[in-house]
């Protein structure tokens, strides 16, 4: 079968919810996020893994994520870090793609978490 395609470099099975027994797989995903992300990819230029993007109510709480979190919303994407990028040049690079810049940047060890809120939001926590 098949993979659905979503945007120009991402694919629905990337982008859905991971969670079992919770909403099917649901994924209802903010187009701003898509196209950021698709931004992303082409600046980065090179394959970008999304651990997370959407995850429904249920799922998010099973995790132990907040309520306020950005994924059940469909507004967040957590990307896997690159080979060849620190945390901090992909930082850098989200810095520049303006949803991004005007959203949610956090920094992880292994990951960086981007979304489209309406305001800046930026966090630490390696």
């Amino acid at each position: 079968m098949a993979r659905e395609e979503v945007s120009e470099f991402f694919f629905r099975d990337e982008i859905e919810c991971h969670g079992l027994d919770c909403c099917n797989h649901s994924y209802p995903i903010s187009i701003t996020l898509l196209k950021a992300l698709d931004v992303f990819r082409a600046k980065v230029n090179e394959p970008v893994f999304l651990s997370c993007a959407f995850r429904c109510l249920k799922h998010n709480k099973s995790i132990g994520s907040t309520d306020t979190s950005q994924h059940p919303r469909g507004y967040a994407a957590d990307v896997e870090r690159l080979p060849t990028f620190t945390i901090d040049a992909m930082s850098a690079v989200a810095e520049s793609i303006p949803e991004f810049s005007n959203g949610g940047i956090g920094l992880y060890k292994s990951f960086i978490h981007l979304d489209v809120r309406d305001l800046p939001a930026r966090w630490d926590s390696r």
